[in-house]
């Protein structure tokens, strides 16, 4: 699509899909970095199931991981 050609009816429908896009690859990245850091702290010997430990270990783990970004974003907001 030709920016100068759009109309913003357009433009407005393609930065909606972008920011759509950007929002998801988003999400995956942090619940890559979740899974990857809670794993690596919680589990200690894999297999096939959790033990008790292991799963409140991953809860509190991921808990505190999105209680942190959220502040995290907060605190950025309100720089802004």
């Amino acid at each position: 699509m030709n920016p100068s050609l759009a109309t913003p009816r357009d433009r407005e429908e393609f930065f909606r899909a972008a920011r759509a896009e950007a929002s998801d690859q988003l999400l995956q990245e942090l619940i890559q970095t979740v899974a990857d850091k809670c794993f690596a702290k919680c589990i200690t010997k894999p297999g096939s199931s959790l033990t008790g430990g292991e799963s409140a270990c991953l809860a509190k783990c991921m808990d505190r991981f999105l209680e942190a970004r959220t502040l995290v974003v907060k605190a950025l907001e309100t720089q802004q």
